[in-house]
């Protein structure tokens, strides 16, 4: 990751007047399990904040870990093909993000898979929900 300064820097016309005060270029190397192919990424971000590089680093990865969770929801739970009246859109939404923050807690390599394993063993699932107490703080009333 690296960081540049830029409020100082000339700029177009129409950027003139605005604070954004910081360029950051990330690179990202990820290599695909299945396959094992190896690809290169660069990304651009502009801030106002400067010199709280840590604190922006940190806002770059909570980004990241938004769009995978994207990622999954779209591709395993194909949410955007899905219409549906609006209380029962707010309650699958619901159960889908608790169907993702369970597979992400089980580091599961192929979210897919082990979507399918709970499907067919529905014991596993359960397992894996007291695991994380999920279980019973869901169905112990206070």
């Amino acid at each position: 990751m690296s960081f540049t300064r830029v409020l100082e820097m000339k700029k177009c016309e129409r950027w003139q007047g605005c604070q954004i005060r910081t360029a950051i270029k990330v690179k990202r190397e990820r290599i695909e399990l299945k396959s094992g192919k190896n690809s290169i990424e660069e990304s651009y971000y502009v801030s106002n904040e400067v010199g709280n590089y840590e604190e922006l680093a940190e806002a770059i990865r909570k980004h990241w870990q938004v769009e995978t969770n994207n990622h999954i929801r779209d591709v395993s739970f194909k949410e955007d093909k899905m219409r549906s009246k609006k209380k029962l859109q707010q309650t699958m939404t619901g159960l889908r993000t608790i169907a993702t923050t369970i597979l992400q807690k089980t580091n599961c390599q192929n979210k897919k898979e082990q979507l399918e394993d709970f499907a067919d063993n529905f014991d596993n699932l359960i397992i894996t929900l007291k695991t994380f107490n999920f279980y019973k703080k869901a169905l112990v009333p206070k």
